[in-house]
């Protein structure tokens, strides 16, 4: 799999949902097909609506367009106060337009990634224990057409090789974080338990 691609994270990294607020930016075309790199990301930068009432509404035009869009809607995502949507045809970035929100063109659509995440999962299951467990988290971006892992630092090499020799996203492209460990609950005063 030639698509893959490790990134070096600085900043805490949220799994992509509905609306994911980040401040990371399009892989570009060049690193899509090149051989995997490690590179580090910039300082995060906070993007949110002026007000909670701003991003309401903004969550429920979200809501409305990816509704409307069906299989023409990847991920929407609010940034500098506007909600941007990502979209597989130019049909539906009018629509997105003339809905007052920001589109974007885009290769994949939601479905399809989240299959992707369903595949890698199901793959994971199927790894080496030691190499399972090293992957703490798998998500998408609808934004670059991108299914993320987070994988322990030190298995890195190894889980980039099965990647490699399984393909099971197939021409889905899966970048490699290094993870910040497992997730912990919060116990009731608000800090992590062990």
């Amino acid at each position: 799999m030639s698509r893959i691609k490790a990134v070096v994270v600085t900043a805490l990294l949220t799994a992509a949902g509905t609306v994911t607020i980040t401040a990371c930016g399009p892989t570009s075309e060049s690193s899509v097909n090149s051989h995997p790199t490690i590179t580090m990301s910039g300082k995060p930068t906070t993007m949110q609506p002026e007000s909670s009432g701003d991003a309401t509404e903004l969550l429920l035009l979200n809501d409305r367009l990816r509704e409307e869009l069906g299989g023409a809607y990847s991920q929407g995502w609010i940034e500098s106060g506007q909600l941007h949507v990502a979209v597989t045809s130019e049909e539906a970035a009018q629509a997105v337009s003339d809905a007052g929100a920001e589109p974007r063109i885009v290769e994949l659509n939601s479905e399809q990634l989240e299959k992707s995440v369903s595949s890698l999962t199901a793959w994971q299951g199927k790894l080496r224990p030691e190499l399972a467990t090293s992957i703490h988290r798998i998500s998408f971006d609808g934004r670059t057409g991108t299914v993320t892992i987070a994988v322990a630092k030190d298995k890195i090499p190894a889980v980039e090789a099965a990647l490699q020799r399984d393909n099971p996203t197939g021409n889905v492209p899966v970048e490699i974080v290094i993870s910040g460990g497992l997730a912990t609950p919060m116990d009731s005063t608000q800090t992590s338990k062990p």
